[in-house]
């Protein structure tokens, strides 16, 4: 009986030899030395061995941050350690990636910031709860906010009845209906008088506080990688220098940015996705349906096997 043929991911090296058979219905990047997969619907992580340190069990998984990743299971959240165990039990209603040695999740329908330790750095959660900015959440009980700082003290009371993050040092807040702009330490730097927040941010006195930086269009410079940018000419891509000259000829119908010293490119809408060299060689066949940069001499690929 002739077995039907997959789509699977899998893990190549630079020479295009698998690292990692194609088995997989998803995967992603190594993370502290582990990568997150799916097997059917459920998610698990294996080594660069392709052995699995967690099998796929999770209903929902993340990369790893900070030496943990949120799991998610029957609608409850937690965190594994690269060891795949265990560190923080699925307690939560939802999670979020640790940054700077905390992580926001939601405990039924209020929200607060944990420590690695799985601590909550306040004593009860909160109604809302926003993303640190300067230092400062915004931090909501009852219907007024006020800010927390990372150890968890409001050191601005919950005295507002809307308020936004920090920028550059001045946060937009009311009290009522009037909007003003208040510093760090809580205080007044444009009293609450105006009738919306745009009709704030419209006033000098704001364009003096904060830096409104201007749209910037990326400067040719942000557009290489190892020493070349992809250009298009004639409805085909190739790769220039810093002068602008064609190092390999515009020949490809898709092209991606360099990494590993490699180039994912195809020559049409249809075609399999191969990897060039810097002499615009193939570095081996190409041969993937779908196919993701190489980092740290490794590739994601999607066969026909």
């Amino acid at each position: 009986m002739k077995t039907e043929k997959q789509l699977l991911w899998g893990y190549i090296n630079l020479d295009g030899s698998y690292l990692i058979e194609p088995k997989f219905n998803d995967a992603y990047p190594f993370y502290d030395g582990l990568a997150r997969v799916k097997v059917g619907f459920e998610s698990g992580y294996i080594n660069k061995d392709g052995e699995y340190v967690v099998t796929p069990q999770y209903d929902f998984a993340s990369d790893f941050h900070e030496g943990l990743a949120w799991v998610a299971k029957d609608n409850k959240y937690g965190y594994l350690n690269p060891k795949g165990e265990v560190a923080i039990e699925l307690n939560y209603t939802r999670a979020s990636d640790f940054k700077d040695g905390l992580a926001m999740v939601q405990i039924e329908d209020k929200y607060g910031y944990i420590t690695p330790a799985g601590t909550l750095i306040t004593e009860k959660p909160f109604e809302f709860l926003g993303l640190f900015c300067d230092g400062l959440a915004r931090a909501m009980t009852d219907g007024k906010t006020g800010y927390i700082n990372t150890q968890g003290e409001m050191v601005i009371p919950q005295q507002f009845d809307f308020a936004a993050d920090f920028i550059e040092g001045v946060a937009i807040v009311a009290v009522g209906d009037k909007y003003g702009c208040i510093n760090p330490a809580g205080e007044f730097v444009i009293k609450p008088e105006y009738p919306s927040p745009l009709a704030l941010k419209r006033t000098p006195e704001y364009t003096a506080l904060v830096n409104v930086p201007e749209f910037v269009t990326p400067s040719m410079e942000d557009l290489f990688h190892e020493g070349l940018a992809v250009k298009s000419e004639g409805g085909k891509c190739g790769y220039v220098n810093k002068e602008g000259t064609f190092i390999i000829p515009a020949t490809y119908t898709e092209a991606e940015p360099f990494c590993d010293g490699l180039a994912r490119v195809r020559t049409s809408t249809k075609g399999k996705w191969g990897y060039i060299n810097k002499t615009g060689a193939y570095a081996f066949k190409a041969k993937f349906k779908e196919a993701r940069d190489f980092h740290d001499g490794i590739g994601r690929v999607l066969a026909e096997v």
